[in-house]
Formats: structure tokens, C-alpha cells, sequence
């Protein structure tokens, strides 16, 4: 394992590349702790089967089986196009792992609840963060893309051009950045064409960020912190919310609300095929999220949701929650 050269090591994200080494030096450790010989062909097979196998009991997610198989398969890329056939054992293992333990999803996050998070964010002092957390949701953006925009990815519409581009666009891993998004593509563009209550919002921030300037005034470090923080204020906590829960509850929405065609959500969503879609979309997982969701907060939701604009020009105290009915 090793010698890659530095075209075939960049054929993966580096965050992938960084798992993908620990996935083998824990197999090669515990290979070594269990006198499992893997240095060749044969005994890498039955490496293969026994790490998963020692792995499962552990309450490891079922996902780690995959990743290992297809750590082995970029380590070994002389492999790569018959290592199911090679290693039959790990492959039958990782299969079994994932059928015994399913893959859980994540809670969609529903959009009234969104938006109160958004509202006591602006209460709180942190209206970029606010604004973040409305454009990830009604976008479908993963964390590591919002959090990427700079002022030059903000597209301003063009009103002379027709209805496909009157609209604010946002262009997500731009090329001229030189880093690619999670399908490895560059330049993908999204247009926020529905939610016109957040275009003076846009339009204010391309004015107050120079193009090679970040929007954010924080890090995801940040933003998860604060995020997770107005959750439980919100008593959200049944959600288990995470930022990801805003791309999901953005899909969801949109198809429960039937406020786009099924096409029109794949395709802003950037999901290839509709079976990557299934994943996000779960418009009964929202039904249910909703029902334990405290009616106040609804309320509340609704309410930033209508003066959203006149709430990040004002300065109102956090104490607003003290007001809600009940509290």
C-alpha cells in the first residue's frame, strides 16, 4: 500500500484521503493485534472479513464497511477494477454490515423552525449567521458550500433577460477558487427564485462584501456552536438538529408544500439521479418532525419569516423569547 503518485492521491477530496489512512492504519493495527496476516493477496482477503467483523459489535456505522472497501480499492489501485472479485469475503462482509445496521437520516428540519433559529440568531447580535441559515435551507446547501460564498459568488439578476434570470444566483465552488464540490464539479450555479423576501437581503450583502471577500463573519466551528445553541433554546432538541438538517428540510418542504416539481428539486438540490434525492427528500420525516415542534416557536417562525428584512435593520434583544406565548 503506498507510492501513489501525486495525480492518483488527488483523485479524492482530502478530507476522503485523510479517512481513507486511518481506515488502514486501524486495519493494519488491528491486523497486527490479532496476528491476521494482509501483506498478501490471500490474507488480505481474510483481513478484509475479520476487521469488519471485529468493527460491527463496536457500534461503528454500517457506512465505515463501504469506506473501507473503497480505501482498499484507492490504495490499491491496481485492484480497483476487480477487487469485488478478489475480495469477495470483505465485500460480502461490508454488504451484510450495511442490511444488518441501515444507514439512519437525518431529521429534516422543518421551515418555520428554521426560521425561528434565523430570528433569535438576529436577536442574538448574529444576523450574517441568520442570513446563512435562511440560504442554506431555501437552497439546499451542503455546510461546507455556503460557507465557502465569497461577495463574488453572489450573481445579481438581470431584469431585461426574461423570467430564467431575474433572480438572484448563487455560484457555488467557483473554478477560479480551485476547489471542487463533494460530485467533484466546479461552477454549479442555484438561482433563489421562489424566496424574492431575501433578494434586497442578497443584494445588501453583495454591496457590503468585496468580490474575493468571504460573506461570513464567523466559521463553521462557529456557526454549528450557535446553531445548536438557538436549537435548544427553541426546545428543538427532539430534531437532533444539525446544519445538514437544513438541506433536508429545504427538499422536503419544497415537495410537501408542492412548491416545485420533483425535477425542479433534483436539479436544484444537484443530486444526479433521483435515487441520490430519496435520501433528502422525506416529506413524512418532516410531517413528523413537525408535530414536535412546540407551537410558539411555529408562531414564531412565522413572524421572522414576514419581517425578515425589518429584523436584520433592527436591533431587537434575545429577551423576545420571555414574550412568546407558552414560554
Amino acid at each position: 500500500m503506498g507510492g501513489l503518485s501525486h495525480l492518483e492521491a488527488a483523485a479524492v477530496q482530502t478530507t476522503t484521503l485523510v479517512s481513507y489512512r486511518r481506515l488502514r492504519a486501524d486495519c493494519i493495527g488491528h491486523c497486527s493485534a490479532h496476528r491476521v496476516a494482509w501483506q498478501r493477496l490471500t490474507g488480505l482477503g481474510a483481513a478484509g472479513a475479520h476487521f469488519p467483523n471485529a468493527r460491527f459489535p463496536k457500534g461503528v456505522i454500517p457506512s465505515r464497511g463501504s469506506q473501507f472497501l473503497a480505501a482498499l480499492a484507492h490504495h490499491l489501485p491496481g485492484l480497483s477494477a476487480v477487487w469485488k472479485f478478489v475480495l469477495p469475503r470483505a465485500t460480502r462482509a461490508a454488504v451484510a454490515w450495511k442490511r444488518r445496521v441501515p444507514m439512519s437520516t437525518r431529521v429534516p428540519m422543518p421551515y418555520l423552525a428554521a426560521m425561528a433559529v434565523a430570528g433569535l440568531m438576529i436577536a442574538r447580535g448574529r444576523r450574517r449567521m441568520a442570513i446563512c441559515i435562511v440560504l442554506s435551507f431555501l437552497c439546499y446547501l451542503r455546510p461546507f458550500e455556503v460557507m465557502r460564498l465569497t461577495g463574488s459568488c453572489l450573481i445579481p439578476p438581470v431584469a431585461a433577460s426574461g423570467t430564467h434570470l431575474d433572480s438572484w444566483g448563487l455560484l457555488l465552488n467557483p473554478s477560479a477558487a480551485g476547489a471542487p464540490g463533494k460530485t467533484n464539479l466546479m461552477d454549479e450555479s442555484v438561482h433563489v427564485d421562489l424566496d424574492q423576501f431575501l433578494w434586497p437581503v442578497l443584494a445588501a450583502l453583495k454591496v457590503a462584501t468585496p468580490d474575493a471577500s468571504s460573506l461570513w463573519d464567523f466559521s463553521v466551528v462557529e456557526l454549528r456552536k450557535e446553531f445548536a445553541q438557538c436549537s435548544e433554546l427553541l426546545e428543538l432538541s427532539a430534531l437532533n438538529p444539525q446544519l445538514y438538517s437544513l438541506r433536508h428540510g429545504g427538499a422536503s418542504h419544497d415537495l410537501l408544500a408542492m412548491r416545485r416539481p420533483v425535477a425542479a428539486v433534483q436539479r436544484l438540490g444537484r443530486w444526479a439521479a433521483p435515487s441520490s434525492m430519496k435520501r433528502y427528500a422525506k416529506e413524512t420525516h418532516l410531517q413528523a418532525a413537525l408535530a414536535r415542534v412546540p407551537d410558539w416557536v411555529l408562531v414564531y417562525g412565522g413572524l421572522v419569516e414576514a419581517h425578515f428584512r425589518r429584523l436584520l435593520e433592527s436591533s431587537y434583544s434575545a429577551d423576545v423569547l420571555r414574550l412568546m406565548p407558552g414560554r
